[in-house]
């Protein structure tokens, strides 16, 4: 029996929409293109100050675009910044 191992990238405090996110996002896809993983795990704070549906888009369609596109799956967990209630 051939085994396989179970690899994946983890982020955290990445939702906001600025420079640093889209450059992460790169690198992250650069490095599934090398090594490869399965999934990507997220730390919550995924969207900061993100009430809107556009907020969503900007803040994680938009830079994790590359990764998404190859079929990447996203598991996340809830930061104090993801919901402001």
């Amino acid at each position: 029996m051939e085994s396989k191992s179970l690899r994946f990238a983890v982020i955290g405090d990445s939702g906001t929409d600025e420079r640093e996110q889209y450059e992460i996002a790169k690198e992250t896809e650069i490095y599934r293109q090398k090594v490869g993983f399965d999934f990507v795990i997220m730390l919550g704070d995924n969207i900061y100050r993100g009430h809107l549906s556009k907020d969503f888009a900007e803040k994680f369609e938009q830079p994790y675009k590359l990764l998404l596109d190859a079929g990447v799956k996203f598991y996340a967990s809830l930061g104090n910044h993801d919901d402001s209630s």
